[in-house]
């Protein structure tokens, strides 16, 4: 119901709003009343309506509080307001602004939303309209106006209204989450990815073939390993580790353990392992597992506490938001405080920790805490992680080598290697494709062999297009990215020439995929696409800045694509290099399918052979500055050239401080006062270490003073906090871009606690921190601080989370000092209980409690008497 026109509310009252007709006499019912008409009505299965009120004070129908409180999916009746309850509505412009976002939909201008979906997600539709609506207010020069719709909790999901259909939808098209069952959907909302290890476990990818046929060939040897491990729920060590070089099979590996074992996946991907039964886990309803690629700590930790949650109860609905975890918690305790009860422990399975955001932080925090608890006795929760070797997983990689569970796939034998890569070659030729033929059978077999004699042999020293150290990418993604580009030529017609075109196959991955890619020269804008992909954060970069970003890679005189040509390319030639994913707008997300490729095309090496190309030769931090460049034009401007981060794409809010810092211009993002407040906050706190100038460690200071109340709040208010830091901090530049809104404006603050020597905030304690002592754990620097909430906390500064959490003093604790034991780490806390502990801060327990004391201890000291520690 579209209403346009005039409103008032009623007299004395703000709470009813009344429709003026032509002759300016109220109609007989407020427009509360359409509401109450429509859920009231006593058909259950009415249609559910949208009130579209162009009108002054047309925001009160919005917020009327008996429906504000109502289940959001028992809601027949939706509000789409021109203003605020109290503010007037000018020249029509929600109306003006809604036929011009709809006719963008329509014919996919802009924006297009993925096809998988039936309707456009409303809170994508209403972040439109509101930036249309402001950018006829700029373009008339007249008051300010915003929009209002039905007040909903933070978390709600909308996905359900059907007001706006999706004319991109497909009912015959999959999508990247093709009809999943509600088992594994639920793992995809929980950022689990399992289309990751299913794609993995199947092995189609690099012959671009989805998930529904199985590939997988040999590491029977491994998969029996692993297996065991996994039925054995008492089998030490509690820990193991597979890892290899890129493009070795660790996720393949990985994926079929999981189809195999998983309980939401395993009926459903039979096809995947049925050939292997005998080398494959039985079902274990105790797994938990995340795909680590892009996640941070705090996503990480989220996902597996959702699934914990799930195990504990599979009926019970989990949380609708997560609520990430926040620099100042501690990642794993919290997982293991959320153990579900029982003898049995949980396997926690984590794949490509390499390819996660900060994996370093993840591995000191989360990991090396979970693997020392699972390698002891008793433990409730084991670990399975697969990552590239590297050092800055010396740590982890050490504990499993040390105990015989670390599997490295680079390191196999290399006739056991030649025979599983021999294998899966002959499944891809024979699946699909010109040697699917009976009487091709010996040239598929002599194809197969001499690829893998290729890959396992190794080349003489100096032999032009070869790596003299040994094949440098999986033999597994080489050999399929091989067939892939086999398929698309005609066969070989003998044993002979397929022995000449297996050996043919190039050993390293770029030599590969320039092969693969020059026979799309037809294509210009495939190779800036793939390279602006390669740099792309998170779960995938969307078209609309995709558009923008390939700007960066195209070779002079050859214009960008139109939005036009990049649906085509994505649709068409570029799919098989993909991944898809879908945003929480609707838009659909893109990434390469290998973290491989994505390396070979952000090195110099990946850019066009063109002599003119800005990619020839270009050192990363070039390339990625004019990446950024780009990238800040698809955010939308002001008359002043100002930029609206309100109404920048989620992708930008979510991952602009990652490309600046490849850029090398995170101090210009921090000068930014509008960025600060729309930024995802977990993201740009995780980024502010790399700030290089004075003002931008000051902007980064400001932004931690209070991040412990900010980041859960909304924008608006995070500008008003930010306000008040920068006014306490003397930071006259930020205040100057932080103004106060009509309710308030910092006019003076004192600013005696304040420093631009600030780093972190570790919030925690609910009390005063009386006492503070400093130690190194693990070669990380902790502190550990006492209070007057009768707690001990020990944080890592490195990673500012707190790892221990130790209770058991009744009062304040006045005194902490700390030594070491045993070559163990220890705290020893005075408190006005009248007592003294020990505490191992390794394992973060009691090891003494000390009595004698008549009143409360306000100092302890350490010193050491014939050897011992006293």
């Amino acid at each position: 119901m579209h209403i346009v026109g005039h409103g008032e509310l009623a007299d004395g009252s703000s709470e009813k709003l009344y429709i003026l007709d032509n002759d300016g006499n109220r109609l007989s019912r407020p427009v509360g009343s359409w509401i109450d008409l429509i859920e009231d009505h006593p058909q259950r299965h009415r249609p559910m309506t949208l009130f579209v009120l162009d009108v002054c004070y047309s925001g009160q129908a919005a917020v009327t509080a008996w429906h504000s409180r109502m289940d959001v999916d028992k809601r027949k009746s939706w509000v789409l307001a021109a203003s605020r309850p109290d503010r007037q509505a000018f020249g029509y412009r929600l109306s003006q602004a809604l036929v011009q976002v709809l006719t963008k939909y329509h014919q996919a201008l802009e924006i297009r939303f993925d096809s998988s979906l039936r309707y456009i997600p409303a809170a994508a539709v209403w972040r439109d309209v509101e930036r249309a609506v402001n950018e006829l207010a700029e373009e008339s020069g007249g008051l300010p106006q915003s929009i209002l719709t039905s007040l909903v909790p933070g978390h709600a999901d909308l996905s359900h209204l059907p007001f706006f259909p999706n004319p991109s939808y497909a009912s015959h098209r999959t999508g990247p989450a093709p009809d999943l069952p509600p088992e594994i959907a639920r793992l995809a909302d929980w950022a689990a990815d399992p289309l990751h290890f299913m794609r993995r476990a199947g092995g189609g990818e690099p012959v671009a073939r989805d998930w529904s046929e199985g590939y997988f060939s040999g590491r029977t040897e491994q998969l029996d390993t692993l297996a065991t491990w996994l039925d054995d729920d008492t089998a030490a060590p509690g820990l193991r580790v597979i890892t290899g070089k890129p493009g070795a099979g660790k996720s393949a590996l990985l994926g079929l353990l999981l189809c195999a074992a998983h309980p939401a996946l395993r009926r459903h991907t039979r096809p995947l392992w049925a050939t292997l039964h005998d080398h494959v886990p039985g079902e274990n309803d105790r797994i938990a597992a995340v795909h680590a690629r892009r996640l941070g700590l705090d996503h990480i930790t989220a996902s597996l506490a959702r699934q914990l949650r799930h195990i504990t109860d599979p009926d019970a609905p989990a949380p609708a938001n997560e609520e990430a975890p926040g620099p100042a918690m501690n990642p794993a305790q919290r997982l293991l405080d959320l153990l579900p009860p029982g003898q049995r422990p949980v396997t926690v399975v984590i794949d490509a920790l390499d390819e996660a955001i900060r994996p370093q932080d993840i591995t000191t925090a989360l990991l090396l805490p979970l693997a020392r608890h699972a390698q002891t006795a008793g433990a409730r929760l084991r670990l399975l992680v697969a990552t590239r070797a590297d050092t800055r997983f010396d740590q982890l990689l050490d504990l499993a080598q040390d105990s015989g569970a670390c599997t490295d796939l680079s390191t196999l034998a290399p006739y056991e290697v030649r025979r599983d890569v021999s294998a899966y070659a002959k499944r891809l030729l024979t699946a699909d494709g010109p040697y699917i033929r009976a009487n091709l059978r010996p040239v598929r077999d002599a194809l197969a062999d001499a690829i893998a004699d290729t890959l396992t042999a190794h080349p003489p020293t100096g032999q032009s297009g070869h790596d003299t150290e040994g094949l440098q990418w999986g033999e597994f993604l080489t050999t399929g990215l091989y067939v892939h580009h086999l398929l698309a030529a005609p066969p070989a017609a003998t044993p002979e020439e397929a022995t000449r075109l297996g050996r043919a196959v190039p050993r390293s991955l770029p030599d590969l995929l320039e092969l693969d890619l020059q026979r799309h020269t037809d294509q210009p804008h495939l190779r800036p696409v793939l390279t602006s992909l390669a740099f792309a954060q998170g779960r995938g970069m969307p078209e609309s800045v995709l558009v923008h970003a390939a700007a960066a890679f195209t070779v002079p005189d050859t214009p960008p694509p139109s939005l036009p040509e990049l649906y085509a390319l994505l649709d068409g030639e570029a799919r098989f290099y993909l991944r898809r994913d879908i945003d929480t707008d609707g838009t659909t997300l893109y990434r390469l399918f290998h973290q491989g490729l994505a390396d070979w095309l952000r090195g110099p090496a990946g850019g066009p052979s063109h002599k003119d190309s800005p990619t020839t030769a270009d050192p990363l931090p070039g390339r990625a500055e004019r990446l950024f460049e780009q990238l800040l034009q698809g955010v939308p401007r002001d008359r002043n050239g100002g930029l609206h981060w309100q109404h920048a794409h989620g992708y930008l809010i979510r991952h602009a401080a990652q490309h600046a810092i490849d850029a090398g211009r995170l101090d210009e993002l921090l000068f930014d006062a509008g960025y600060l407040q729309h930024a995802d906050p977990h993201t740009l706190a995780d980024a502010l270490s790399y700030t290089q100038s004075e003002q931008g460690r000051l902007n980064a200071s400001v932004y931690l003073a209070s991040w412990g109340v900010h980041h859960a709040l909304p924008p608006v208010a995070r500008r008003q906090i930010l306000a008040l830091d920068a006014a306490r901090f003397r930071n006259t530049p930020l205040q100057s871009e932080l103004p106060g809104d009509a309710d308030w404006t910092v006019r003076w603050a004192t600013a005696n606690q304040v420093s631009p020597s600030l780093v972190r905030i570790l919030p925690g304690h609910t009390h005063g921190v009386n006492a503070v002592a400093v130690t190194h754990i693990n070669g990380h620097p902790h502190a550990i601080t006492g209070s007057n909430d009768n707690s001990v906390r020990l944080w890592d500064l490195t990673t500012g989370t707190q790892t221990h959490h130790l209770t058991g003093h009744t009062s304040g604790v006045n005194a902490v000092a700390v030594t070491r034991i045993n070559g163990h780490p220890h705290a020893i806390t005075g408190s006005n209980d009248n007592s003294v502990r020990l505490w191992d801060l390794t394992t973060g327990t009691q090891t003494h409690h000390l009595t004698g004391h008549t009143s409360g201890v306000n100092a302890v000291a350490v010193t050491r008497i014939n050897g011992h520690p006293h």
